[in-house]
């Protein structure tokens, strides 16, 4: 089908992928084709981006706020636009993370970050894990299981725990808090 058209000035075929296309394919890169690579931005142009919509939509933004935005949607053009969209008819006068939050704009934290800071021997590193995990809805087995393949030098007490839970003794829930506290 797509062979078809190559040829018809009139018709616009795009196809957003990773890598290059699979053999079969591979006409696809060939001439009268026109492929672009658009990479993410990044730095003073992904800054640049936002200060360009921020105005063009006409939003009073905070530095902060705008830093906050930066952040959360970085690699993502479509949500941030999106969001900026929303906040255009919020009719605020500036807007603060407080309305961002409001709006439920939230930075999703890395779940391997999170798994990473039960091994860390700071305390409220841990607790602040032990509350991102438990609020991602990750079943809490699969977590545990997971800090059992990071945790080797815990593996005794790791196979206490889990023993525990099979005998009905202890749910997963409880176990991870244990972790963090220990």
């Amino acid at each position: 089908m797509l062979k078809e058209v190559l040829d018809n000035k009139e018709i616009t075929v795009l196809i957003s992928e990773k890598d290059k296309p699979v053999k079969a394919l591979d006409f696809l890169r060939k001439k009268p084709v026109l492929a672009q690579e658009f990479e993410f931005l990044e730095g003073a142009e992904w800054d640049s981006f936002i200060l360009r919509e921020v105005k063009r939509l006409g939003v009073k933004i905070t530095p902060t706020a705008l830093r906050f935005l930066a952040s959360v949607y970085q690699k993502n053009t479509w949500s941030l636009v999106t969001e900026l969209e929303k906040m255009a008819g919020l009719n605020k006068e500036v807007i603060e993370v407080k309305d961002l939050e409001d709006l439920g704009v939230a930075e999703v934290p890395s779940f391997w970050g999170l798994i990473l800071g039960f091994k860390s021997r700071n305390l409220p590193q841990k607790l602040w894990a032990l509350e991102k995990v438990l609020g991602s809805h990750e079943p809490s087995a699969k977590v545990f299981n997971i800090l059992a393949y990071q945790l080797p030098d815990r593996l005794q007490d790791l196979a206490r725990y889990d023993l525990m839970v099979k005998s009905g003794k202890l749910e997963y829930d409880e176990v991870l808090v244990d972790l963090a506290l220990r």
